[in-house]
């Protein structure tokens, strides 16, 4: 009977599941299975007996958003509510927030959860500092998860190559707020449970483009100073006494229609170019990729965006936007496409002709969407466990890790 195994055999058995998510299935079976699953030895061998296999995508579909929030949430089903969404995500971390019941197009809600839908775990984040909404049209534009680890360890691959896999994060929750002619951002710190105000100031500007990307520790946004050029910023969380940086060389490198994107782990910006006439059905499209140094670019790949003849005559180029480059090769677009009837994701090869391929079509009335990447590497990401968290100006909240051990995944 396996009930009589010795655990030193046990442990060899339980690494050798297919994948993280049987073996926290596992810890149900009994009080010994889950004491031997969460030591974290376990984690080191299971990953490295698995190393070198690609991570285990964290699919959550629906029709109905509300649904895939019930399904990992600590709240009863009946009593999620409307105004509550994902707003990022960090491997298989998910940033989700309420938003204000008074407002439809900005989150000025402040109060944050941080889950792990894999592992029913959540930690509920202390209300942000308030801001009164002004006619200026203030708001929270973009709220972002930036994580980075605090141990880890090297998994010998063999032939020269290693894997650093990490076993403990810290996190921060970046609010950023438009407010009068500056973009204020505000910090949350996983160590401290606290909240800093105005972390980051940044003067003159009159429009901060939406989406944002997180690349290694940094958070990269575009936005418009008085002079109305578009240009890239970068911040970093972690470190609240350096200034924020910007590189204009990138708006004399590329029109008006960029987007900061990430691929292959590097930050990249990518631009469809204008169609030449209104019934054209090519676009130019280029990535170019920040280098390491974090100073100069290269340009990474370039090609064109073409209706292929079996989209017919309803489609026209000047409706697509790039929304999101392919995760390992960048010179796979996404392309968003959006008018008053149809909103649909498409894909392209700019390497292969760039023929326009249908992936999926979309609510045509969602107004604020994202690109996430939900990605299990390894082992389950581990939420940081905190003693309390310090009131803030709205009332005090306590809070540990949590999870819900009852729910099967």
């Amino acid at each position: 009977m396996i009930t009589d195994l010795e655990d030193d055999l046990l442990v060899e058995i339980l690494i050798r599941l297919p994948n993280p998510r049987h073996s926290c299935r596992s810890k149900l079976v009994c009080k010994r299975w889950s004491s031997l699953i969460s030591d974290p030895c376990f984690n080191r061998r299971f990953v490295s007996h698995h190393q070198g296999r690609n991570g285990t995508p964290l699919f959550l579909p629906s029709h109905d958003p509300k649904s895939v929030i019930r399904s990992f949430l600590p709240v009863p089903p009946d009593e999620v509510p409307e105004n509550f969404g994902i707003l990022d995500s960090f491997k298989d971390l998910v940033l989700c927030g309420f938003k204000d019941s008074d407002t439809s197009d900005c989150w000025l809600g402040r109060s944050y959860m941080v889950c792990n839908p894999f592992t029913k775990q959540w930690i509920a984040i202390p209300l942000a500092p308030g801001k009164k909404q002004a006619n200026t049209g203030s708001g929270i534009i973009a709220s972002r998860l930036v994580c980075e680890p605090r141990s880890s360890f090297n998994l010998d691959l063999g032939d020269g190559k290693t894997f650093v896999y990490s076993s403990e994060f810290r996190f921060r929750v970046v609010s950023i707020w438009v407010f009068g002619a500056s973009m204020r951002v505000d910090v949350f710190c996983s160590e401290s449970g606290e909240w800093t105000k105005d972390a980051f100031v940044v003067q003159g500007v009159v429009f901060m483009v939406q989406h944002s990307s997180l690349c290694n520790g940094e958070l990269f946004y575009a936005y418009y100073p008085r002079d109305r050029t578009r240009v890239l910023g970068a911040l970093n969380p972690f470190f609240l006494d350096r200034p924020p940086r910007t590189y204009t060389d990138v708006s004399a490198m590329l029109a008006e229609t960029w987007e900061v994107m990430v691929s292959q782990g590097a930050l990249h910006v990518a631009e469809l170019k204008p169609p030449e006439t209104p019934a054209a059905r090519v676009r130019s499209a280029v990535v170019w990729r920040l280098e390491e140094d974090r100073r100069s670019w290269r340009k990474q790949c370039e090609g064109l965006v073409k209706i292929s003849s079996s989209m017919g005559d309803y489609y026209q180029l000047k409706m697509f936007m790039i929304c999101a480059l392919h995760p390992e090769k960048p010179e796979i677009v996404f392309l968003r496409y959006c008018d008053s009837h149809v909103e649909s994701i498409f894909t392209c090869d700019l390497r292969s002709g760039g023929e326009l391929e249908f992936v999926d079509k979309l609510n045509p009335h969602l107004h604020d969407w994202m690109v996430f990447q939900p990605m299990v590497s390894g082992w389950p990401t581990p939420i940081p466990r905190y003693k309390k968290f310090r009131g803030s100006d709205d009332g005090s909240h306590s809070s540990g890790v949590q999870s819900d051990s009852s729910t099967s995944m």
